[in-house]
């Protein structure tokens, strides 16, 4: 295929690394990475999730995520959203990475910069669309639909792929923008590090 590009780093850097490669090289408007297990349910949903990229222009596009290829639904319930941090909650759900389309192209190198930082704590993909509406990137659409399986459940196989003290999914969108838009976050974020602290001192 002339369109396939296999890049190799010269070190192991984990999976936050190849998916930051991922944001860095991707030469079209969008970016959708999968992972090893995970497949799109049919020509059908792809072409739904090209026409609605094409026509809406987001900057992020979520949906949900199967344990089985499912038929395509003529009516779709489509949410729109201003700002990235009033859908927490869905991408929160989202949190498997072949659930959301980020935006790539035309990107402010800053928005790159803010995201490095979470690279290698785990969870990059999520830290990146948070970085997205810090950046001011913040039209979301949300689509009520399973677009995407995985077989991971059916395999039962251990995810090597993450650190294994990776954060948790609240904690890769906790930049200091989420926390003060959203307070459900910032109690989540200060428990669950609390928690982390009591553990470490009982250790």
């Amino acid at each position: 295929f002339n369109d396939v590009t296999l890049v190799s780093t010269a070190e192991r850097g984990g999976v936050d690394v190849n998916i930051l490669n991922c944001f860095q090289r991707s030469s079209g408007n969008y970016c959708w990475i999968f992972a090893v297990d995970d497949y799109v349910n049919s020509a059908l949903h792809l072409k739904f999730l090209l026409e609605t990229l094409e026509e809406r222009n987001p900057d992020m596009l979520s949906f949900q995520i199967g344990l089985e290829p499912l038929p395509f639904k003529d009516r779709q319930r489509v949410e729109a959203s201003k700002s990235i941090a009033q859908n927490l909650k869905y991408l929160i759900n989202s949190g498997k990475i072949s659930t959301c389309i980020y935006r790539s192209k035309g990107l402010n190198n800053d928005c790159i910069d803010l995201a490095k930082s979470f690279c290698g704590m785990g969870y990059f993909h999520l830290s990146y669309g948070a970085s997205l509406n810090k950046m001011g990137y913040r039209n979301h659409l949300f689509i009520h639909d399973y677009f995407v399986y995985t077989l991971h459940e059916k395999i039962a196989h251990r995810h090597d792929y993450h650190p294994k003290y990776s954060q948790n999914a609240y904690l890769a969108v906790a930049n200091d923008y989420f926390l003060n838009e959203v307070p459900k976050l910032r109690f989540i974020t200060k428990n669950h590090l609390l928690f982390q602290l009591r553990l470490s001192l009982s250790v």
